[in-house]
């Protein structure tokens, strides 16, 4: 099973087993950590991303084998199955009160209706392969037969609603839960978990609202949601230095700057809703350690203009738009001005109109570009633009006549699908090219779009 590594090494900062350092993020050593793991072979690394980071990694089966056996003999974790519906958990669950550590890789659901009591229980992980409904009285019986969990990793069961008991976990630092129909916030007490790190709620909702103030959660360092978070809270007199991840935060809550300035050390923002009222919020200037950005208009209301070059976060090198229906003139004007920028996804019509002419001297670190649904049809790249574009993705751009030739001197990766053929034949045409010079041969891959 692949495993993902943004949730791994947040479980393991929320395990305590790794240790800080003076110069580095607990989340930049866990990297470290795991890099090491590769570097050994002890840890295969399965996905990176555009900027060669690990995505997802995972283990040998002979590896694994070992691990889950010197993890049972040390006490460290223990890993309870049950093969079918008719046969026992293995081991009991009557023996649930000696284990530290739970993983639960099936019958989920089944296992949470027991009489369970695990008084030394520190984590509890349930990987279950299907997502499926779970009665209140289940989610209560967590709080209160696991009550000094640390970490809680149920996201693959959905609970109808949030239930107090669990903010009797005064040593709860992580949190994963699926949200369901009647599950739309958090309440105020949760501030009461003072060691709380990461929050995660995985929810088909538009909003979600979290009712205690970003500045009463002290220890937060990671928000995620699919819906757009709306913080509730009033307490203006208290920061938030550790949050690093908020995703994704409304509109409306930027609106105002005020959640935004209680949390300077963000380095991962996600902004839905209507961005119109953005338009000239200075809200994102004082978050020098801001390097990845992404911004999801939900609105029928147009934007005509955007933020000022001036106005974006100062070191921002990641940023996604979706749906925002600019024109693109603006890339001149404001994104091509970006001083680091060196990643960029332009999805569901970010841009409209029928031509993008690129000028000498824009994006001037840009090294991936990706174009999702788009009805550009001429797009111009002028000589000392785009010096340093390495891959650059092409998906639903019905409309485009050709690539640019003059991106073939430093591209080295093109992925296109559902283009023209007039495009696809000028890609064909840099990859032939290609096979002469120094840097090495073009990687041209077409596909049937997303």
């Amino acid at each position: 099973m692949d495993i993902c590594v943004w949730k791994l090494t947040r479980l393991w900062i929320a395990e305590g087993f790794i240790k800080e350092k003076k110069t580095q993020t607990l989340e930049e050593v866990a990297i470290e950590n795991l890099k090491e793991l590769i570097r050994r072979n002890l840890v295969m690394d399965v996905k990176r991303n555009r900027r060669g980071e690990v995505k997802t990694c995972r283990v040998h089966d002979m590896i694994r084998e070992f691990c889950k056996k010197k993890a049972n003999d040390e006490h460290l974790f223990q890993l309870i199955s049950k093969p079918s519906e008719e046969e026992p958990f293995s081991p009991n669950v009557d023996k649930v009160h000696e284990f530290h550590r739970i993983s639960i890789h099936s019958h989920g659901l089944n296992f949470l209706g027991q009489k369970l009591k695990g008084p030394h229980t520190r984590s509890l992980l349930c990987f279950s392969k299907h997502e499926i409904g779970v009665h209140q009285s289940s989610l209560k019986s967590i709080a209160e037969a696991f009550e000094r969990l640390r970490i809680l990793e149920v996201s693959e069961i959905k609970f109808p609603k949030y239930d107090a008991k669990l903010t009797n976990l005064n040593h709860l630092r992580y949190i994963s839960l699926a949200a369901g129909e009647g599950f739309k916030s958090l309440p105020e007490a949760i501030a009461s978990l003072w060691s709380l790190q990461t929050i995660v709620i995985d929810t088909s909702h538009h909003i979600f609202e979290i009712k205690a103030d970003v500045g009463e959660l002290r220890r937060l360092r990671h928000v995620k949601t699919k819906a757009s978070i709306v913080f509730s809270g009033q307490n203006k007199d208290k920061s938030n230095y550790h949050l690093q991840t908020l995703n994704i935060l409304s509109a409306d809550s930027c609106k105002d700057g005020v959640v935004l300035s209680k949390t300077p050390n963000l380095q991962t923002l996600g902004v839905c809703g209507d961005l119109t009222s953005l338009v000239d919020s200075t809200c994102f200037q004082n978050l020098p350690f801001l390097k990845k950005m992404k911004m999801i208009k939900v609105s029928e209301r147009q934007l005509g203009a955007f933020l000022a070059p001036a106005n974006f976060p100062p070191n921002l090198k990641i940023l996604t738009l979706s749906a925002t229906n600019l024109e693109w003139s603006y890339m001149s004007t404001t994104l091509g001005r970006l001083p680091l920028l060196e990643v960029l996804k332009l999805k569901d019509n970010a841009f409209k109109g029928d031509e993008w002419k690129v000028y000498h001297g824009e994006f001037s670190k840009i090294q991936y570009l990706h174009i999702d649904r788009s009805n550009l049809s001429m797009w111009i790249v002028e000589d000392g633009s785009l010096p340093y574009l390495k891959t650059l993705v092409l998906n639903n751009c019905e409309r485009l006549s050709a690539v640019p030739l003059n991106l073939a001197k430093t591209l080295q990766t093109l992925e296109m699908g559902l283009v023209p053929m007039s495009a696809i034949l000028t890609a064909e045409n840099m990859l032939e090219k290609s096979k002469t010079r120094q840097c090495g041969e073009l990687k041209l891959k077409i596909g049937l779009g997303t």
